[in-house]
């Protein structure tokens, strides 16, 4: 009898014990495919991020490339509608200057800035003023149409660019009774502009262009 109801006993308590087991562990199974699968999802997140950045790393460089290719053909274009044959002296001087405009990551600055003159001259009939501002010194300048001199080939000073980039801030001026117009045009026709010292500013993205009034 004893042996009976102890037999049953042991037999309950490993039931109850077997119970326990079974439903833990049932318990824990969806747990770990969720923890496994949140791990999995963090996994190709991460490879997705390190992916688009690897992507968006390759896009930067190739539109850079394409910015200094287009700044080069415009230029040398530039110069030959100014009368200067290909092969020159003062086109081997632009390919240096690009150069270095390239080294510093400005030729989509100076694309920006041609675009914006070359929107000013159709939409309002203006142009910088002859022989006025930082750029006069640039003959890439010049042979974009961003700045005009007389005779381009007895430029001796050439421009800094290194100095444009650490002071940030350049000019470009137009004629006085035109430059509201001007700064008023560019607000609402998507170039970025901002004040310095009370006076109007086209921002770039790495150069800030100062908008001087050219005064009588």
């Amino acid at each position: 009898m004893y042996s009976y109801h102890k037999d049953n006993r042991d037999f309950l308590i490993y039931f109850i014990f077997y119970a326990a087991f079974l439903h833990t562990y049932m318990a824990i199974l969806p747990s770990k495919g969720k923890f496994y699968r949140i791990i999995y999802k963090a996994d190709v997140n991460i490879s997705f991020i390190m992916a688009k950045k690897k992507n968006q790393k390759k896009r930067d460089v190739l539109s850079k490339k394409r910015a200094v290719e287009t700044l080069r053909f415009q230029t040398h274009w530039g110069l030959k509608q100014l009368g200067h044959a290909e092969g020159s002296m003062l086109h081997q001087r632009v390919n240096t200057e690009i150069d270095l405009i390239a080294e510093l990551e400005l030729a989509q600055d100076l694309l920006t800035l041609k675009l914006f003159i070359d929107d000013v001259k159709k939409n309002l009939a203006t142009t910088p003023t002859p022989e006025k501002g930082d750029l006069v010194k640039s003959p890439t300048a010049i042979a974009l149409g961003i700045a005009s001199v007389g005779d381009i080939e007895a430029m001796e000073t050439p421009l800094i660019w290194k100095d444009m980039v650490d002071q940030k801030l350049l000019s470009i001026y137009y004629p006085g009774e035109n430059r509201n117009d001007i700064v008023d045009w560019a607000k609402v026709n998507g170039y970025n502009t901002s004040t310095y010292l009370g006076r109007p500013i086209l921002k770039l993205s790495k150069l800030f262009v100062m908008i001087e009034r050219t005064r009588e």
